[in-house]
């Protein structure tokens, strides 16, 4: 039986003598202590209990793993059962590649760090570098979150895999500055109505009613990147429902993911800025993407002195009323396939693709009766600065809402709606409310809205331009109580009411340049309460009514044949996984014309009916777009490995011709003719492989610095753009031209002086009249090197080793760095041979309970030691230090070690010799006496043991003797210990060993133990009725003696008991009932501890519901 127990390493104690697991350390440097190192963990000791040889390898690396020289551990592949939660620490990886860990226990397989309590442990973002690789954590439907990370900075995981988690969070991370999850799985997570655990990775807040042994605090989530992920059956994949006033999370980018098959929504966020959610694809989904600001009565957000109260820590900012930051929100190129076909089934949302939605409060809400938040003060909490740009959307639903934001525009999306089956409301493909202030609705595409294509109230729009409204079950646009700067050149066909409506009072201040087709109402309606300035050269074609509105001017009321018409400059950058959606300008403005687009190439770029490109893959084709009528363009796209979209430069600029050349003191300078409309010049040299671009200029001149006296050079130019790209063809024959200037030569500087410093080889020279300064070579293996240039007449070579024997010389230079003298092609030689200081002795060793205690006479003139010991391949470096004393606390009791010291400058370099023999010595630290069993005790808890205080002792460890010998349970520092992990009748046998604070062994133990043989007898199980109320089914019980709280059960489908809450009441209502179905319920008694006291009715009793 391996025993088990939650929060420390179960170890034999051989094991943790000598940690068989593997402990094998690969130092990357000269010294051990410089590099990376990696602990294997064998499969052997993996299957011997996978829990406790991972902590102890991950315990190990928690004593050794500095930034300057991380850890890694890594597990070797297998599938292993895990027996409790593992914890990991600073500067550490787990590499877990080809590895699945299967939960057999109630609680976190993995988390940062220690479990603190709400008021006292880590602050700030206090765990640093921790990295996962790999592996599968299999949480075999287990009620806990899986993976937490909390109070962390750098932490990130690759290629790893979650899945079947229940009633629970995959993931929380809650206070984390840099959290990154590339190419990661999230798959197969079970949640039911009554839980709250939504989100597959929750970004959340460290509030102990969320984010649960961990110190409350006002810490925020910031730099977040999860890129290349795939979610699949999850109830929403990425998510918050938690925030801090004042404090948002900071520095989400969401990009790259798939998610499918969900069961609320792809991501969910509240109180976020900077926010960057692009080229995602979302498949299956209730809902797509939503960002609050804050929900309708604030609830979920918490003040930051709530939480530094709870916590005892620090708050860092206002728990009044502030005006939100900027949000610089942007959602663009996702793809959403097939979303609102299926009804959230968490809580009563309306169907939606993408939205991004502000509140203001107008009073204070009541707080939240579950976890305390809300009660916010009262105030405007909109998002400010928000783009929605080229999605597409497939939608059953509203397909872009926005509510109470600023500064914000929807433009180059797709939206094609399909009726909702599922929630009955008013749907829209675009739809402002509350506030909304826009600078433009552009370019979009809506087809087959439920209602209006878009839909506009109480908001402020600048432009609404070039928008595509094909067949919406109402108005093509539906404008309320709000104000538009324009309304032009958008296209709305086949409306079932109006085309374009301005009602209870709305205004605009242009309308113009429309073309409304075949709609059952008006064309163009504005109501006798609202206003409009110029309407004119509007077409209203085949529709019910022509146009109504004030400040009618000239129309149209037939369309003209198209003649021509604009896409917008001559084509397009594009990266990889990006969409930009054409739109043609036509001419006459009364112009009706259907389009058509092709890709020349489709695996490069993509393109639909409708004109959206999608970058598949780096490369350059055309997109052809073609009139009904034979007009037709090409399109230039080219695709990148950026990750935005940008406009190619259409203009091909005449070729630039080389005018002149001459020979100057810095080089050649070249004379370049003037073309117009280039805005600068690249110019080549042609070499053995062709032409080599040298530089860039904006300017008709550029110098070749680069040449010899004599030297024949060949040269070309062309155009460039201010993006570098050319504008221009070029000259492939080139123009030749023989560089020749003669500059009077200055004197050869002449070496006077080498010294050997602490820095190294200290080089001093004649100072030549005229020279600007001078520049310093080294003679090497194929010659001479230069190595820097200065201005006075000596230099320090720092690349130099003791003994080392170096060649050198010197040469004068002007202040452009061109050379103005000779140099002396022997050089001069020199042997670095600085001063060594005395040999530093080691006087005197201790055996502390730290370790082994080393101390050497402290050497004159020495900036520091480097402290070695000898291991089975030489000397290997543990640390730097600038006393004379040092610590090795990677020891055994009985134990015999080698060491010796060497001086070293604050640089790390060597400055003196060393005793190669060393100096040995044993470690034997004082033992304390050996703690005695004094009493054990059958509970219903389990086997509670109790032992004698050992005088001098930190703490104690409890061990049980298994089938392999003795196994660790847990470290104490009380004299008494419960193993739960009993069975009535069952016989076990126990002993117990002091510690130090560091869990390191004070003592001896009786190697014989102890033997206990536990009989519990739980109480009878609590009676209870049950009855219908008008809400649902009562049940009631009698309380029992000795007895904390009562667990509800129901029975499945299945036949299966599932837990419905456990109270401290004597009855439950369960609401979640249907009239004239038939339910089955026990109950259970726990302690405050929530392990069963008692015994349960196994068969139930039944009720049907009336």
């Amino acid at each position: 039986m391996l025993k088990l127990f939650k929060g420390f390493t179960a170890v034999s104690l051989s094991a943790l003598m000598a940690f068989s697991a593997v402990a094998t350390a690969a130092a990357a440097a000269d010294d051990a202590y410089a590099g990376a190192q990696v602990i294997n963990v064998s499969a052997a000791d993996l299957r011997d209990g996978a829990q406790w040889a991972l902590q102890s390898a991950l315990d190990q690396a928690k004593n050794q793993a500095t930034a300057s020289n991380p850890v890694t551990v890594k597990a070797a592949a297998g599938s292993y059962d895990l027996g409790w939660g593992l914890k990991i620490y600073d500067n550490t990886t787990l590499d877990l590649s080809g590895v699945t860990l299967k939960r057999t226990f109630s609680g976190n397989m993995l988390r940062i760090g220690y479990e603190d309590q709400v008021n006292s442990g880590a602050v700030g973002y206090q765990y640093k570098n921790i990295r996962l690789v790999g592996g599968t954590y299999d949480g075999n439907n287990g009620e806990n979150t899986m993976l937490k990370v909390a109070h962390a900075k750098n932490f990130s995981m690759e290629n790893v895999t979650v899945i079947n988690e229940r009633e629970g969070h995959m993931m929380e991370v809650a206070g984390c500055d840099g959290f990154t999850a590339t190419g990661c799985t999230f798959r197969d997570q079970v949640l039911t109505p009554h839980h709250d655990g939504y989100e597959a990775i929750q970004f959340d807040i460290l509030h102990p009613k969320h984010v649960v042994n961990c110190r409350a605090e006002d810490l925020n989530c910031k730099n977040i990147l999860v890129e290349n992920c795939v979610f699949d059956n999850v109830p929403r994949a990425v998510g918050t429902h938690t925030g801090i006033l004042n404090n948002p999370f900071d520095g989400i980018t969401i990009r790259n993911n798939t998610f499918r098959n969900l069961k609320s929504i792809a991501v969910q966020g509240m109180n976020w800025i900077n926010v960057d959610i692009r080229m995602n694809v979302i498949e299956n989904a209730p809902r797509g993407i939503t960002v609050y600001s804050v929900m309708d009565d604030g609830s979920g957000i918490f003040k930051s002195s709530e939480l530094s109260s709870l916590g005892g820590t620090t708050s860092h900012v206002s728990s009044s009323y502030q005006t939100p930051k900027k949000a610089n929100i942007n959602i663009c190129y996702n793809t959403l396939k097939n979303v609102g076909s299926l009804a959230d089934g968490f809580a009563d949302y309306e169907s939606q693709g993408i939205a991004v939605l502000g509140n203001k409060l107008e009073r204070v809400f009541p707080k939240d009766s579950v976890d305390g938040s809300g009660a916010l003060p009262v105030g405007d909490y909109y998002n400010d600065d928000v783009s929605i740009y080229g999605n597409y959307v497939d939608i059953r639903g509203n397909g872009i809402r926005l509510e109470d934001v600023r500064n914000a525009s929807v433009t180059r999306n797709e939206i094609l709606c399909s009726k909702n089956t599922v929630k009955s409301a008013n749907y829209y493909g675009i739809v402002l409310r509350d506030n909304a202030q826009v600078d433009g609705i552009e370019y979009n595409t809506i087809k087959n809205a439920e209602v209006n294509g878009i839909q506009i109230d109480s908001s402020k729009v600048g432009t609404i331009n070039y928008n595509d409204i094909i067949s919406p079950g109402k108005y093509g646009m539906g404008v309320y109580t709000t104000t538009i700067g324009s309304i032009t050149d958008n296209y709305v066909t086949s409306a079932k009411s109006e085309g374009i409506t301005l009602l209870w009072s709305s205004k605009a201040d242009k309308i113009k340049w429309n073309r409304v087709r075949s709609c059952s109402g008006t064309g163009i309606y504005v109501s006798s309460n609202s206003s409009s300035g110029d309407v004119s050269s509007n077409l209203t074609y085949n529709c019910g009514g022509g146009i109504n509105a004030p400040n009618k001017g000239s129309n149209y009321t037939s369309p003209s044949p198209l003649t021509k018409f604009y896409l917008e400059k001559d084509g397009v950058k594009m990266g990889v996984g990006t969409a930009y959606k054409l739109v043609p300008d036509v001419r006459p403005v009364n112009a009706i014309e259907s389009f058509s687009y092709s890709s020349a190439n489709s695996s490069i770029a993509a393109v639909d009916a409708y004109g959206r490109i999608t970058a598949k893959k780096q490369g350059s084709t055309t997109v052809t777009v073609a009139s009904s009528n034979g007009i037709r363009q090409s399109y230039r796209v080219e695709v990148n490995g950026g990750s935005g979209v940008s406009y190619l430069e259409p203009k091909v600029l005449d070729t630039p011709q080389i005018s002149g050349f001459r020979s100057t003191a810095q080089g050649v300078e070249i004379s370049i003719a003037k073309v117009d409309g280039a805005y600068g010049y690249r110019v080549f040299y042609k070499g053995s492989s062709g032409w080599k671009a040298m530089g860039n200029t904006t300017s008709t001149t550029f110098i070749d610095t680069d040449v010899r006296n004599g030297g024949t050079y060949t040269y070309t130019v062309r155009c460039i753009d201010a993006n570098g790209n050319f504008t221009s063809s070029y000259n492939n024959t080139g123009w030749t031209y023989t560089y020749n200037y003669q500059l009077p030569q200055l004197a050869t500087p002449q070496i006077t002086k080498f010294e050997s410093t602490d820095q190294g080889v200290k080089i001093t020279w004649n100072a030549v009249s005229g020279a600007y300064g001078y520049r310093v070579f080294y003679k090497g293996s194929s010659g001479w090197k230069g190595m820097d240039n200065v201005t006075t007449n000596t230099y320090i070579d720092e690349d130099v080793r003791i003994g080392g024997t170096y060649t050198y010389t010197v040469r004068c230079m002007d202040k452009d760095g061109s050379f103005v003298s000779s140099y002396n092609n022997t050089g001069w030689t020199y042997t670095y041979q600085p001063k060594q200081l005395d040999t530093p002795q080691i006087t005197k060793f201790e055996s502390p309970d730290q370790g082994v205690k080393i101390t050497w006479n402290a050497i004159n003139g020495a900036y520091g030691y480097r402290v070695f010991y000898k291991g089975s391949s030489g000397w290997k470096g543990m640390d730097n230090v600038t006393t004379n004393t040092y610590v090795d606390e990677d020891v055994r009791v009985g134990g015999t070690y080698t060491y010796t010291v060497r001086c070293v400058d604050q640089n790390g370099k060597f400055t003196s010799g060393y005793n190669d023999n060393g100096w040995t010595y044993t470690y034997q630290p004082k033992q304390l006496d050996t703690p005695q069993i004094t009493g054990f005790q059958s509970t219903a808890q389990g086997v509670k043991i109790t032992w004698n205080k050992v005088s001098g002792a930190y703490g104690y460890r409890v061990f049980y003797k298994g089938s392999s010998g003795w196994k660790g349970m847990d470290n104490v520092t009380t004299n008494t210990y419960l193993d739960t992990d009993v069975r009535n009748g069952g016989t076990y046998i126990y002993t117990v060993r002091c510690i130090d604070k560091n869990g390191k062994f004070t003592s001896g133990y009786n190697d014989s133990g102890w033997t206990y043989k536990y009989s519990y007898t739980t109480t009878s199980y609590p009676e209870f009725t049950l009855a219908n109320e008008s809400n649902g089914v009562r049940i009631r019980w009698n309380s029992m003696s000795g007895v904390y709280g009562y667990r509800v059960f129901y029975k499945n489908s299945k036949g299966n008991w599932v837990s419905m809450d456990t109270v401290t009441g004597t009855s439950y209502l369960d609401t979640d009932v249907r009239n004239g179905s038939t339910y089955t319920y026990t109950v259970r008694g726990v302690d405050k501890n929530g392990s069963y006291v008692t015994s349960f009715l196994s068969s139930g009793k039944t009720i049907i519901h009336n």
